[in-house]
């Protein structure tokens, strides 16, 4: 490189060059912005730490080197002050501000002891280091964003490589996870006290395991080679077999994994892969963090020029009126422009993806001349099932498919003529229909629980508006127990609309669907026939998703069975849809959970629907 070249890097650069020699060639930006401190802020950026390490000791928490340089320059930035009173209130909220999202992540008591540690440790000690270096004369802080572009400007000479990669930590999603033992060391347990040997409906007895761990249990127990599993006399009998009697009184792998994971966050290079991707298949055991790492590297040519010596001088980084006027800019080193040099992306608000869409589905239906109803989460079973005409023996009402509320247990059922007329309609139905045949009961009826589709809101609205023409449609959460996957999820969003007409029929509810998907911007749609338990005929909308047609929801027309006792005398067209799955596809986005996740870049990055 030539002198003159040289002699246009300016202080960052070179000072940066210096650093990178220091740190034996290579570090990161924050590595590279720690080692350009003064020595007052390298002091503020040790104590606060050190300070923070004893704050989130009890947690699993780690805030990496990152995350403390941002927190130091917004201390910086915003809390300096000759008012010691007002520079200990600024820099409070700071901490709070900054650190929130890791004190909400703690359970309560986690959220106490660290918020009083943070209060009565860290807002002292930053507080004496912000007064040391208000009276200092280096008070010169290089931010995250000078260093990256100087990096990106000594990578453009050719004197600095920077790499980048995505690492990932893993920490327990609660302590809870760290104290208790996996489902198979408690049967294995269980087994001990057996003296090896049980049957299933005596290992579902053991007060140590759920009746839901049981089938988990036994999976791992027989994965792991600790049992074996036969049937004798009509039962099936566990056994424990030689490797499972060893591990009495030793943990496995993933065990001992749980435990480093206790302590706290574990990098990804510290661990086991084979190991971690087991506990990973297991749900509500594993967090993880993921981050990108930059690596700036420094060249030979650069390593020349740093033994060669740098002169390490002042530099104007932008003209004032004053330098103009005074001619004072002549003798001074002003720094070059680069429009290529690193610049932080700049994210204005927005709505968050999902919401967008919600509005989206609001303003199709609005636009098709559709009214908009809601009745809340909170309905008896009645509503929910009984007036849809569902069995009270139906599968969907047990504990495993519906989430039945404590308090309220039950509630109030509407005017004594509706139910009556619903109840006979299940007992023994009409002259067109032969009903359930059972003996239909009150106290079901009145269960309170969460609503487990928003036909709830439509059937309400229908009995309270039987007479022709109604056209309403809801959209918003349903809750159902459900077992989180790539593709389902406990609480989702669910698009409910129907049209009651006189001569309303299959055609015109397959022509409304088709319109509002291609309101929605969905080209590859098929709706096949389908079973639902209070429409017939049934349909099933789909859209093809990573090469398989993926199930949206259901529609079709209400049975007699559930319009009759309403006092509807006309045909109505119903659909109840999922959101989160159309969304997906529009989006292209794997897995349904990437929509709840606080991905902060994926938010900034996704689009603005119109």
């Amino acid at each position: 490189m030539s002198t003159a070249q040289v002699q246009e890097l300016g202080m960052t650069e070179k000072r940066i060059l210096q650093a990178l020699v220091k740190l034996k060639g290579f570090g990161t930006p924050e590595q590279l912005q720690e080692a350009l401190l003064p020595e007052e802020i390298a002091r503020l950026s040790a104590n606060l730490k050190k300070c923070l390490e004893l704050a989130f000791e009890d947690s699993s928490i780690e805030l990496s080197e990152h995350q403390r340089a941002v927190l130091i320059e917004a201390l910086l930035r915003d809390c300096v002050s000759d008012n010691e009173k007002q520079m200990r209130g600024k820099i409070m909220a700071t901490l709070m501000g900054q650190l929130s999202g890791q004190i909400i992540s703690l359970d309560v008591p986690g959220q106490r002891n660290s918020v009083g540690k943070i209060l009565g440790d860290c807002v002292p000690s930053v507080t004496a280091s912000l007064r040391e270096i208000a009276g200092s004369k280096d008070r010169v802080f290089v931010s995250q964003v000078e260093v990256m572009n100087a990096c990106s400007w000594l990578r453009a000479k050719g004197l600095v490589q920077m790499e980048e990669k995505l690492e990932k930590n893993y920490s327990l999603l609660s302590k809870r996870q760290g104290a208790m033992d996996l489902p198979e060391r408690r049967a294995l347990k269980a087994l001990k006290k057996a003296h090896g040997t049980m049957t299933v409906e005596e290992l579902r007895k053991d007060k140590n395991l759920k009746s839901e761990e049981v089938p988990i249990a036994m999976g791992w127990l027989k994965r792991k080679g600790w049992v074996t599993i036969d049937k004798k006399g009509g039962e099936t009998v566990l056994e424990l077999t030689q490797d499972g009697k060893n591990m009495l009184t030793k943990k496995g792998l993933d065990e001992d994994l749980i435990d480093r994971l206790a302590v706290g966050e574990i990098h990804e290079s510290q661990i086991e892969s084979d190991v971690i991707d087991k506990l990973i298949k297991r749900q509500e055991i594993v967090k993880i963090r993921e981050e990108v790492v930059r690596t700036v590297i420094i060249g030979q040519e650069g390593i020349d020029i740093v033994n060669a010596g740098l002169d390490i001088s002042e530099e104007v980084s932008s003209l004032t009126p004053e330098l103009i006027q005074t001619g004072e800019w002549r003798g001074r080193n002003i720094r070059r422009y680069d429009i290529g040099t690193f610049a932080p992306d700049l994210s204005g608000g927005k709505i968050h993806p999902l919401q967008q869409y919600i509005e989206k589905v609001r303003s199709i239906f609005l636009n098709m001349g559709f009214t908009e109803i809601d009745s809340g989460y909170v309905h008896s079973a009645f509503w929910n099932m009984d007036a849809l005409f569902t069995a009270q023996d139906h599968p969907a009402r047990e504990m495993h498919d519906t989430l039945y509320l404590k308090q309220p247990g039950t509630m109030e059922l509407p005017e004594t003529d509706l139910v009556q007329r619903v109840k006979k309609m299940h007992e023994s139905g009409d002259e067109d229909s032969d009903g359930w045949q059972y003996d239909w009961q009150e106290s079901e009826a009145k269960k309170a629980l969460l609503r487990t589709h928003t036909t709830v809101n439509t059937i309400r609205y229908l009995a309270e508006h039987p007479e022709a023409p109604v056209k309403v449609f809801s959209v918003g959460p349903v809750f159902r127990k459900e077992a989180v996957d790539s593709t389902h999820l406990p609480e989702f969003i669910q698009v409910e609309g129907i049209v009651m007409e006189e001569g309303a029929n299959l055609e015109m509810l397959v022509g409304l669907l088709k319109e509002f998907y291609s309101r929605m911007g969905i080209e590859s749609l098929r709706i096949r026939p389908g079973y639902f338990p209070y429409t017939e005929p049934s349909l099933e909308p789909e859209i093809f998703h990573n090469g398989n047609w993926m199930e949206l929801g259901g529609a079709g027309i209400f049975r007699p069975e559930v319009t009759k006792p309403l006092g509807v005398k006309h045909p109505v067209l119903a659909w109840g849809l999922g959101l989160e799955r159309l969304v997906m596809t529009v989006l292209g986005i794997d897995d349904i959970r990437k929509l709840y996740v606080s991905d902060i870049d994926w938010l900034r990055e996704s689009p603005v629907i119109k």
